[in-house]
């Protein structure tokens, strides 16, 4: 059963189910923590099993989707379903658990492609003293390179990650 999280309550419930672990959900812990039930573009679900005990968590943001599952003892058929039902363009998450999800549902409809996310190590310093915020005319541009890169374009329209990037912006 899935659950999207409306209230403060909510929220602590996932940041429970999460605890310690955000560095394996970094970016829909980041998310949650940013906009919590407040953006009509972020939203969070959670999904229980028939003992009412939460088995995964997932943030839908803009058209991406973050999936996380701290046991991997979610209903797979379920999950996949729901996925679909969402229609992201993208789907990020843990390699195990994304791998339990790439069946019959998921395969036919998404290409798969494995990354990794890095620490940084120590502190960059440099020279910003010539950087400038962009301004909404910029992010058309923005965009345009960032589409026609063919590992980070492939999972966006060209229109909404323009948009995306500007209300990115306005959101500090």
């Amino acid at each position: 059963m899935f659950v999207e999280c409306n209230n403060e309550n909510d929220i602590t419930k996932v940041e429970n189910y999460i605890g310690d672990n955000y560095h394996k959900c970094l970016y829909l812990y980041m998310d949650l923590k940013k906009y919590g039930t407040e953006n009509e573009n972020v939203k969070t679900f959670i999904q229980y099993n028939d003992n009412n005990e939460i088995v995964s968590v997932f943030l839908k943001y803009y058209t991406g989707l973050h999936v996380y599952s701290k046991n991997y003892d979610f209903d797979v058929t379920e999950l996949s379903k729901y996925i679909l039902d969402l229609k992201p363009t993208m789907i990020c998450g843990e390699k195990k658990c994304l791998n339990l999800i790439e069946n019959e549902f998921l395969k036919n409809n998404f290409f798969k492609e494995e990354g990794w996310v890095r620490k940084l190590s120590k502190n960059v310093d440099g020279d910003f003293a010539n950087v400038e915020n962009a301004k909404k005319e910029d992010f058309y541009s923005i965009a345009k390179l960032i589409y026609e890169d063919e590992d980070l374009g492939s999972s966006y329209k060209l229109d909404e990650l323009e948009s995306q990037l500007y209300e990115r912006n306005k959101d500090g």
